[in-house]
């Protein structure tokens, strides 16, 4: 084989394990962002803090309820817990279909009939001054046609069939039953995991390329 040819066939073997260990140092690098950072999971909202749709309308009292086992199965919403109150408010100028402002634990708010959202302050039943109590742990928005919202809605009024279809709500928490301190530690403890394990990998097929 010619000389020339030799070389250019090294060159050429070299360039491609120079391409192929920057490929596997950035799928590496992009892996671990990804495990640092977390991934959502498949129950979480898709939710954003705009909650214009209820913001500074009069929501009217719907329905006080309770969430079950059965609504726990179907929906999988772990912040509140089995038995935990909740209650429903809705837009009074909506006919037909429903803008919801749904509430869970108990709070100063279970006593409101009328409600005013804005600001994230709450007033109630006519007051020009907002209700004083500890801010919602969470809150989401959720401006499209949310089935849990609508169950939850079903579940409370006491009907299951019904021609009202909700549009828009507004769900917080006042209260929790998922342990964020606990969850953050074991998921910072497999990520440590995780992360060790590649860099290793990482290591070893660096070796066989060089």
């Amino acid at each position: 084989m010619p000389v020339r040819l030799q070389r250019a066939l090294l060159q050429q073997q070299n360039q491609n394990r120079i391409n192929i260990k920057w490929i596997i140092v950035c799928s590496s690098l992009l892996l671990l962002l990804i495990v640092l950072n977390g991934i959502p999971t498949t129950d979480a909202y898709v939710s954003s803090k705009n909650c214009s749709f209820v913001e500074g309308h009069i929501l009217e009292f719907a329905c006080q309820g309770v969430y079950d086992r059965e609504l726990r199965l179907l929906h999988k919403d772990r912040h509140p817990a089995i038995g935990t109150p909740y209650v429903v408010w809705q837009r009074s100028d909506y006919m037909g279909s429903a803008i919801l402002l749904i509430a869970f634990y108990e709070s100063p708010l279970f006593n409101c009939y009328n409600l005013v959202y804005d600001d994230d302050k709450f007033y109630c039943d006519g007051l020009n001054y907002p209700l004083e109590f500890d801010s919602p742990i969470s809150t989401h928005c959720l401006s499209f046609h949310f089935k849990y919202a609508e169950a939850l809605y079903k579940k409370c009024i006491g009907v299951r069939k019904t021609h009202i279809r909700t549009i828009s709500a507004a769900v917080i928490y006042m209260n929790s039953n998922v342990v964020v301190e606990s969850k953050t530690g074991q998921g910072l403890k497999g990520s440590g995991h995780l992360v060790l394990m590649l860099i290793t990998l990482l290591g070893i097929v660096w070796r066989l390329y060089m």
